[in-house]
């Protein structure tokens, strides 16, 4: 259609310059007018066929997305180890050797420290995740309670629908209801094209591995860092393209489903590990209200 105009238009200009007399210049003017008209009205036609097309896929996409439930746990290592659950050991050790009033963590406390959990739930129309971490805190040394712990829990749980975002925080209890984000819930192709590939060349070529049954890219950084990338769910907007080397601190993943992750060796990372991977996961919407 562009070039139809182009074309037309180029006609009618050298008319314009080619006539001298008053009459036959205004007659060219309102030729080229009236295909102006015609083609912009044929350009928005076109583009309201193309949105009409573009509607309805993302409504056959949408309506295809089946239910999904996630379930991960990452722990934060350095060179290994699990540093908060080191220096918690090292304390209560040290609060032993000198006698002191000691409030210790359950076994299973403690397991959890320098870790978090990752939830996800998404649905047609609606989305959610839920974030926990863990940590052990001291007592007041003023009051003598530097070997009392205690057990915290931290963390955010969010809820998207067309109508509303509701977000609670965990540790205080605070609910916000704040307006709609529709756009967190649109379904696209995701199928990565050579742009995104060429973003990444510097690391090692993915390769095509299995965790917890379903497939997966698994891409490793120059320092040796792993992680690998559901490859599955493209067609509902789930990307395996990198974004760099996997870290928890970066946020919740909403656009890309990391089922594996692994720290370099020598490295400060986290290892991620998914628990559970449901499609076509049977629950109700109401458990993924915060």
């Amino acid at each position: 259609m562009k070039n139809k105009f182009r074309d037309s238009k180029t006609d009618l200009l050298r008319q314009y310059f080619r006539t001298d007399s008053t009459r036959g210049k205004l007659i060219v003017v309102a030729a080229l007018a009236m295909s102006v008209l015609a083609a912009c009205t044929d350009e928005v036609a076109t583009s309201a066929e193309e949105g009409s097309a573009t509607s309805a896929l993302a409504a056959n996409s949408e309506n295809s997305l089946p239910a999904i439930y996630l379930d991960r746990d990452i722990e934060n290592l350095h060179n290994g180890i699990n540093k908060a659950r080191e220096s918690y050991q090292t304390l209560i050790d040290a609060c032993n050797s000198v006698g002191k009033p000691t409030a210790s963590l359950a076994p299973d406390e403690v397991d959890r420290l320098g870790k978090k959990r990752w939830q996800f739930w998404r649905m047609p129309g609606r989305m959610a995740y839920k974030v926990e971490s863990w940590s052990a805190k001291t007592g007041d040394i003023r009051q003598g309670k530097e070997c009392e712990f205690t057990f915290e829990t931290e963390g955010v749980h969010v809820y998207y629908d067309t109508e509303k975002t509701l977000s609670l925080d965990l540790k205080t209890g605070e609910r916000k209801p704040t307006h709609p984000e529709p756009h967190r819930l649109q379904v696209f192709d995701a199928s990565p094209d050579e742009s995104d590939w060429a973003a990444w060349s510097g690391w090692e070529s993915p390769t095509d591995e299995t965790v917890v049954g379903q497939p997966c890219k698994q891409w490793r950084s120059p320092r040796g860092d792993t992680s690998c990338l559901w490859s599955g769910g493209t067609q509902w907007g789930f990307s395996y393209i990198t974004q760099g080397i996997f870290g928890s601190n970066a946020g919740f993943e909403l656009g890309a489903i990391t089922l594996q992750a692994e720290p370099g060796t020598g490295t400060v990372g986290n290892r991620l590990t998914t628990t559970q991977f449901v499609i076509g996961a049977d629950f109700d919407p109401q458990d993924m209200m915060p």
